[in-house]
């Protein structure tokens, strides 16, 4: 039987395609939960709801500034910290997608900030590796261990082979 082979394009937009899909399956893995969570338990602006749908839309068609730009100008409006750090969370997502690291480093950590959580420590402790930072990624990557084991992060608890594992590479002790 014949095989069908699916042309998306030339090699540059598949690999860009590739990357994008890689970049949001990361960012749903690591923040999807955090994400749902605070959509279903504080009451977030439903500005902030729009814009980040809008924005993730722009991020999946590779329009990365303009996504950025539709963050940025949303978290002028944003009345809590949830809604700021959602807001950062993509801002950082949109920089890393167009591998800028240390604009993403940034967002991640303003949006740290703000308030402490698995997701949050996660995308900086990924960041700070990718930027050489290896005192960050080890801290954050430690904090990210803590909350597992302390059971504030336990639906993340699969992850903490791998995290051990960074955490040694670093030259930290899990």
């Amino acid at each position: 039987m014949p095989q069908v082979v699916l042309d998306t394009g030339a090699p540059k937009k598949r690999a860009r395609l590739v990357g994008a899909g890689v970049v949001v399956l990361a960012l749903v893995v690591i923040v999807g939960g955090f994400l749902a969570w605070k959509f279903l338990t504080v009451s977030t602006k439903e500005d902030t709801k729009a814009a980040l749908t809008k924005a993730q839309t722009k991020m999946l068609d590779g329009k990365y500034d303009q996504a950025i730009t539709d963050l940025k100008t949303q978290l002028k409006d944003a009345k809590t910290d949830e809604e700021k750090l959602t807001l950062y969370i993509g801002i950082g997502a949109n920089y890393e997608s167009k591998q800028d690291y240390p604009a993403a480093l940034e967002a991640y950590k303003s949006g740290q900030a703000l308030m402490e959580t698995y997701g949050a420590d996660m995308s900086v402790a990924r960041m700070a590796e990718k930027t050489g930072d290896t005192a960050t990624a080890l801290a954050n990557y430690q904090r990210c261990e803590a909350m597992i084991k302390d059971g504030k992060a336990k639906q993340h608890a699969g992850e903490l082979p791998g995290l051990e594992d960074k955490i040694n590479r670093l030259g930290g002790k899990s």
